[in-house]
């Protein structure tokens, strides 16, 4: 599972097979601590504190993990 850390402080965990896109957040974004924009198979759009490069960098650290 993924952690991520959502503007308003609240942790989500999600499963990296899950995760459909991770986007860098623009400048404006990132004065309100979203670093990141992560879209999960079911549609749902997460605002998160964690980078882009960390969140991309973890998802495959866990797929890999879960492979045979």
């Amino acid at each position: 599972m993924i952690k991520l850390t959502t503007s308003t402080g609240e942790v989500q965990y999600i499963a990296p097979t899950a995760i459909i896109s991770v986007r860098v957040a623009g400048v404006n974004a990132q004065y309100r601590d979203i670093r990141a924009y992560v879209t999960s198979i079911d549609g749902t759009f997460i605002e998160c504190e964690e980078t882009a490069e960390e969140t991309a960098e973890e998802t495959a650290e866990e797929i890999v993990k879960e492979m045979p």
